[in-house]
């Protein structure tokens, strides 16, 4: 099930003011069942009030639907038509989904979430204010090591994003701004190979290692590079470079 909750800093009676707060939890939970191919069957929507009650609604739309606005109408009607004995200071959103159709799916990315002439207006802002280098974006670079594969340069247009559904979610490798170096610890040492917080907790898995090297015609550098999973399920970056002796943390995965 798709759920959401909110709690309010105020209690509030008004139709129109909740649906404000309804809206983008609503279109939220909208995506999120799109990208499980589903269509909302049915949306139960529960108030907390003020005064300790609560009341539960269950709003079914004519057919399973992803149309935002359709549904933001039911909710308006449903809000009207309710005698609240106080005022709203809690909403928990409960959405039943069943299999959409291809065109559903399709309706639904053709008017997205996100407003895409608003995140212009919104850089265009902060460039006025901040310079034009305010705003920059990676661009794939061919470099030998990882640092060096990507540039970043001033965005010039705001694409928008164009998933390949195709294709299975994958792991993201995120390199760190900067490498964090370790502490000079063996990775056979007995309370186990602690590499971030405590409280991850030692390395639990290793995978590696992946040799790197290259700079010979300016200096030359060797890394062994190594994925570890720590206790807290994280999976860690990192890599052993030959030349200085020592372990440094370039990123992770996600």
């Amino acid at each position: 099930p798709i759920i959401r909750t909110t709690v309010l800093d105020y209690n509030e009676t008004n139709a129109e003011r909740l649906c404000v707060i309804i809206d983008p939890l609503l279109r939220s939970m909208l995506g999120d069942l799109s990208e499980r191919r589903l269509a909302l069957r049915k949306l139960r929507l529960k108030l907390i009030l003020d005064d300790k009650t609560d009341l539960d609604d269950d709003l079914l739309p004519a057919a399973p639907t992803l149309d935002a606005k359709q549904l933001m109408y039911l909710v308006h009607l449903r809000l009207e038509s309710l005698a609240l004995s106080a005022g709203v200071v809690e909403l928990k959103m409960h959405a039943t989904g069943v299999p959409a159709t291809e065109r559903q799916l399709t309706l639904f990315r053709e008017t997205p979430r996100r407003d895409h002439k608003a995140a212009e207006r919104a850089f265009a802002r902060i460039r006025a204010e901040l310079g034009n280098d305010a705003v920059m974006h990676a661009r794939l670079h061919e470099g030998h090591m990882p640092e060096a594969q990507y540039l970043w340069e001033p965005m010039k247009e705001f694409l928008p994003a164009q998933p390949d559904e195709t294709k299975p979610r994958q792991l993201i490798r995120r390199l760190y701004k900067k490498r964090i170096p370790l502490p000079p610890r063996s990775r056979h040492e007995p309370d186990g190979w602690l590499i971030a917080d405590l409280a991850d907790g030692p390395a639990e898995e290793t995978l590696g290692p992946y040799v790197i090297s290259g700079g010979w015609w300016t200096r030359e550098v060797t890394r062994s590079y190594y994925y570890v999973r720590v206790k807290s399920g994280r999976w860690l970056w990192v890599y052993n470079d030959h030349k200085r002796q020592r372990w440094f943390l370039q990123g992770e995965l996600e």
